[in-house]
């Protein structure tokens, strides 16, 4: 359970890093910004964990099957049908904080006098 765990919040770590831009802080180095993002990043964290919802992505809907075809029709033809096939709906999941929590890091960030690279 903590791996699991913790491998969901490695993954929203990654996501979360290519939303926010680099930042520079008179100064203050590239490493200074890993380690105040990485300090902000946790704080977000522990303010709004990841909160999974699950939606549905495609609604249900009926698709043609195959071909069924026998013989016995008049003079004897073949008889062919199609059934409906049932193709029931597809649900995903998403993180309903991870915006918020991108714009914790973002006021973390400005806060400690990180701003966007020009």
């Amino acid at each position: 359970m903590v791996w699991l765990r913790m491998i969901a919040v490695a993954g929203c770590a990654l996501a979360l890093s290519g939303c926010i831009e680099r930042m520079t802080k008179p100064g203050a180095s590239a490493q200074d910004f890993d380690v105040a993002m990485e300090q902000c990043k946790a704080e977000a964290y522990m303010q709004m964990p990841v909160q999974r919802e699950t939606y549905i992505s495609r609604q249900a809907y009926y698709s043609d099957g195959p071909e069924t075809c026998v013989s016995g029709g008049p003079n004897g033809t073949k008889i062919c049908r199609r059934d409906k096939v049932w193709n029931p709906p597809t649900t995903s999941s998403r993180d309903i904080n991870s915006e918020a929590r991108e714009t914790l890091v973002r006021s973390c960030l400005y806060s400690d006098g990180w701003r966007p690279e020009q």
